[in-house]
């Protein structure tokens, strides 16, 4: 349909859509089914209407996945219903989606033939979202990556999921993984002590076993 599309031209005279040497025969299908383009609104913060921009242009171009590079280290910039004070970790109150808006992209995107792949960036490039909750860092003096022997951390996530499940209907979510710093962990003496603990249970399973 894009290849039709673009072979139309409006006649601004008759106001009418025209095809040149017609007839055509169009014999055309894309070579991988897996066609991207990433957007980094931690960062770079986009308006709504600069994201429908990319859509469209997506669309001429003939990619069908958007990859939204949501929340990094450096902003946490939409609505998480299940845990509000996540977003206080965005740049500035006008700088934020809610989820109505992050329905509106995916609606938008979804009569164009877009997939909207969202992505949040755990454990490692996460200290934004510890601005709403500081629980969420291994201390004030090291805010990423997030604490991994906090019960809370991980509700946290299973609510950011959740909540991203109403709004993405694309099969696939990006969870970064990249780029752990671990020397975190390995110096916060909490963290150190539930390492120690975690590997004695599984040191006490295996001889059991």
């Amino acid at each position: 349909m894009q290849t039709f599309s673009q072979l139309c031209h409006f006649e601004f005279t008759s106001r009418l859509i025209g095809l040149n040497s017609a007839p055509w025969m169009i014999s055309d299908a894309p070579r991988f089914p897996y066609r991207g383009l990433l957007i980094d609104t931690s960062r770079h913060y986009l308006p709504l209407a600069t994201i429908k921009g990319v859509i469209d242009a997506m669309t001429y171009s003939k990619l069908n996945v958007l990859h939204w590079h949501i929340v990094d280290e450096q902003s946490f910039p939409i609505e998480i219903p299940s845990y509000p004070k996540l977003w206080n970790g965005s740049y500035s109150y006008s700088e934020r989606y809610t989820m109505p808006d992050a329905i509106d992209i995916v609606r938008y995107a979804e009569k164009r033939g877009v997939n909207v792949l969202a992505e949040i960036d755990v454990p490692g490039h996460a200290r934004s979202w510890g601005v709403g909750y500081p629980e969420l860092w291994p201390s004030d003096s090291c805010r990423e990556p997030l604490d991994v022997s906090n019960n809370f951390t991980f509700k946290v996530i299973d609510g950011i999921l959740s909540d991203f499940s109403k709004v993405f209907k694309f099969k696939f979510v990006h969870l970064g993984g990249d780029e752990v710093n671990t020397s975190c962990w390995t110096e916060t003496p909490h963290i150190k002590e539930w390492y120690i603990l975690i590997n004695i249970r599984e040191l006490k399973i295996d001889n059991f076993a």
